[in-house]
């Protein structure tokens, strides 16, 4: 049963960093279209991934099925409880195409010319929701098989910004752990919150130069640190210090904190060993570390998670950094596009961008929506799209 196109695009939207009720607000409009629904998720180690599959009606066809699939991409950080912003995570401008709105909303045109189609050609149209890390591998248990027997389609939006390079990337997250939580702490009397909504990359050097710029006679200790990607990076953290003058770094925010809250678990050490680190490996691993994606305390250490040059960074990581244990785990967040790209309703604002990883084998088609920035798109989408469905 064909269903409203914008009034379901705007409630998608508006609900789509709530990833419960997002969910619940795509299967009330699946059941509604009277479509076959099933739907799977997993418990992975860095989050949960969600597949919804929705069906046409299994009528005799001598035509191949058609098997759509989009692939959200969560963002690190989504959905912590230590982001204090009311904003929501979500991929810098480069990398928008790997997860977000226009993930769900292109999907759910695609849908949308499917049930309105009158031919009776079998059709499924997949929906997978899932962290940067993890999610890759379970969309490629997801097509085992199926791919051989259907002509299989990833759906994927354009970008609204010129992307810095194509080239396939991987994800990184590194977990730095120190065996024991014991500390002789600096004489640290004065505590100052700081924060900062800084072009993507740049949190973590403009921290480190507010740190560099206290001078070699002041101590200090950083607590609390909280860094992730939304249009830009925000990064927060708590530094106290034994100097009653005022941090300065044009670029982060910094204020006086009267009733400070107990801090523990300073991340000094965990600094200081990535920096040891970095020196000792290649230029690509450099970049990813000296300017990662999301940061995040743990009470033993910290966590840390990098975009890599997929053709870089092949050296063999250590065991350990400093005096924190080390452990890194890595896999294709984006690859390259396939050979076979359609493009649907395009306009010349709209730009390639990095596909997600998971789907893969020959004869592997992409189809490049629109950025989806407004709704105003979406009905002449879903009549491009309807003409190939």
């Amino acid at each position: 049963m064909p269903f409203d196109l914008v009034r379901a695009a705007t409630r998608l939207r508006d609900c789509h960093a709530q990833s419960v009720e997002f969910r619940h607000a795509l299967l009330d409009l699946l059941f509604a279209t009277g479509a076959a629904v099933s739907e799977q998720a997993v418990a992975l180690e860095y989050g949960d991934a969600l597949c919804i599959r929705a069906a046409g009606p299994a009528a005799p066809s001598m035509e191949r099925p058609l098997l759509l699939i989009a692939i959200d991409l969560v963002p690190p950080q989504a959905g912590s409880a230590e982001v204090r912003d009311k904003t929501p995570p979500k991929w810098p401008a480069g990398l928008a195409t790997l997860g977000g709105a226009s993930v769900a909303l292109g999907w759910l045109t695609a849908l949308h010319a499917l049930v309105r189609s009158p031919a009776q050609r079998p059709w499924q149209a997949l929906y997978v929701r899932g962290p940067a890390l993890g999610t890759a591998p379970f969309v490629t248990s997801l097509l085992e098989g199926l791919a051989e027997h259907a002509d299989l389609v990833q759906l994927a939006p354009s970008l609204a910004v010129e992307a810095a390079a194509l080239e396939p990337l991987d994800v990184v997250a590194m977990r730095l752990t120190r065996s024991r939580n014991v500390w002789r702490f600096p004489s640290c009397d004065h505590t100052w919150a700081v924060s900062g909504h800084l072009p993507w990359g740049d949190g973590l050097p403009s921290l480190r130069a507010l740190i560099a710029g206290l001078g070699d006679d002041v101590a200090w200790t950083l607590h609390d640190l909280v860094l992730y990607p939304s249009d830009i990076s925000r990064v927060s953290a708590i530094l106290r210090t034994s100097s009653d003058a005022r941090p300065d770094q044009r670029a982060l925010e910094v204020s006086p904190l009267e009733d400070a809250p107990r801090l523990l678990f300073p991340v000094n050490d965990a600094l200081a060993a990535l920096a040891e680190l970095s020196g000792r490996l290649d230029a690509h691993w450099r970049h990813a570390l000296e300017r990662p994606l999301a940061a995040h305390v743990l009470p033993d250490g910290l966590r840390l998670t990098a975009c890599l040059d997929a053709r870089g960074g092949r050296d063999v990581l250590p065991d350990r950094a400093a005096a924190l244990s080390l452990e890194c785990r890595r896999e294709s967040l984006s690859v390259a596009p396939p050979p076979e790209v359609r493009g649907f309703a395009l306009t010349p604002a709209d730009i390639l961008g990095p596909v997600p990883a998971g789907v893969a084998g020959a004869g592997v088609a992409l189809w490049r929506l629109p950025a989806l920035a407004a709704d105003a798109e979406l009905d002449g989408l879903s009549r491009a799209l309807q003409q190939a469905v």
